[in-house]
């Protein structure tokens, strides 16, 4: 063999050595902690629980391992990228499970309203409602008194997270546990009363009391799921409580110039009549689907 050949053949050698060496370099995967930081090595296994790799410095071959829980995600040297989604939150788990409920408050009627919720979960841990409140369907205080309107509400939950968190944890039930909710509320209705003072200039021998309501509320609760169909939600709440009050009742009737209302909105009750701050509460019951 002439120094011709030999040299040729050291030069395919060292190409050689060079293209194994950038392939080995290309071939590592990569993966990014939820702390920031980057691991560069390849990985032999995913696990339920764990990922296995093998440092890239091709001396060492003892596979090590680094729990999932810590990986937000890892892009393999073919360009594959494998996002990691903790248990509690990860839609999987909750897949076969309704999403949406439809609710009644179960009071509402002996207090002369119907009030009917629609339930719809967002994500794990996270949904929200709208209302719609009626008033006078429902059971009447007195037979000299007619009431009518609507109070409309929207709100929105958050879940509460469990205080530690175990592997493989996640929600019994995606719209199941305890729970905060924003709520707020915004509607109109009348009270109409048959007037008895007789030497009242009103020619109709009736008043009407005007109410324009408004609220935020932030109410705490739980909300039990039995077997994906019925559900039973339970709640109080505290918050503002803003109330337009007007009516056509003259001036001496049992009314006096300084009354504000009825303290008892329907969907909120005032500590006073013309507090702005209220409570509100109740116990809903209804299906999913």
């Amino acid at each position: 063999m002439n120094m011709k050949t030999v040299k040729v053949v050291l030069a395919i050698l060292v190409m050689f050595l060079s293209f194994t060496h950038l392939f080995s370099q290309v071939a590592n995967d990569t993966i990014y902690k939820k702390s920031g930081k980057i691991l560069v090595a390849k990985v032999t296994e995913v696990l339920p629980d764990m990922v296995k790799y093998i440092s890239p410095n091709g001396k060492d071959s003892i596979i090590m391992g680094i729990d999932k829980d810590d990986i937000q995600k890892i892009v393999f040297a073919n360009g594959l990228t494998h996002q990691f989604v903790s248990d509690m939150v990860n839609p999987e788990h909750y897949a076969s499970q309704h999403k949406s409920d439809l609710k009644i408050d179960f009071l509402a009627p002996a207090l002369n309203h119907t009030t009917m919720i629609y339930e719809r979960s967002v994500a794990p841990g996270e949904s929200w409602e709208t209302s719609a409140t009626i008033v006078g369907l429902g059971i009447k205080s007195d037979n000299y008194r007619t009431d009518a309107g609507a109070i409309f509400g929207f709100g929105y939950k958050l879940m509460h997270a469990p205080d530690f968190y175990a592997r493989g944890q996640h929600y019994a039930h995606i719209l199941k546990g305890g729970y905060i909710r924003f709520q707020g509320y915004l509607g109109y209705y009348t009270e109409t009363t048959a007037n008895y003072y007789y030497y009242s200039p009103s020619s109709n021998g009736k008043y009407t009391d005007r109410y324009t309501v408004g609220g935020l509320h932030i109410q705490l609760g739980k909300q039990f799921v039995f077997e994906d169909s019925f559900v039973i939600d339970i709640f109080g709440g505290i918050g503002y409580s803003i109330v337009d009050y007007g009516t056509d009742q003259p001036q001496y009737s049992s009314y006096n110039s300084d009354y504000k209302g009825n303290a008892y909105n329907y969907v909120f009750a005032r500590f006073s009549e013309d507090s702005f701050l209220g409570v509100s509460g109740g116990i809903r019951i209804g299906f999913l689907f």
